[in-house]
């Protein structure tokens, strides 16, 4: 669902473009095309930057630019945090830095507080 991953029906997702409420596949999924029709959008991981971090978490790294309410656009560096679990994707959040999404992963497991 999320960058062509599958979903567990009870997985909650935290994107730049959904905001920082959790929200489930589906609605992410709207979020995410809705900021990609915007004619500033662009998304960029960048190459060799993902991070496994064990068999339930990885890290990938890159930047974002989009659109804004007020017609102008934003742009950010962004590590983003995903969890699996049974194979599928669980639970992700973005930080700007490594070693808040390391902590965050540390501190809260798979659930990522969730």
């Amino acid at each position: 669902m999320v960058c062509g991953a599958s979903t567990i029906p009870d997985a909650r997702l935290v994107t730049v473009a959904g905001g920082p409420e959790r929200k489930g596949p589906d609605e992410t999924l709207e979020f995410i095309r809705a900021a990609a029709s915007h004619a500033f959008y662009r998304d960029l991981v960048w190459e060799g930057s993902c991070r496994v971090l064990d068999s339930s978490a990885c890290l990938l790294q890159g930047s974002l630019r989009y659109g804004t309410p007020e017609g102008g656009f934003g742009e950010r560096t962004t590590v983003w945090l995903y969890t699996l679990k049974d194979g599928l994707l669980y639970r992700s959040r973005y930080f700007s830095q490594e070693s808040d999404a390391i902590a965050a992963y540390q501190e809260s497991g798979v659930s990522l507080g969730a």
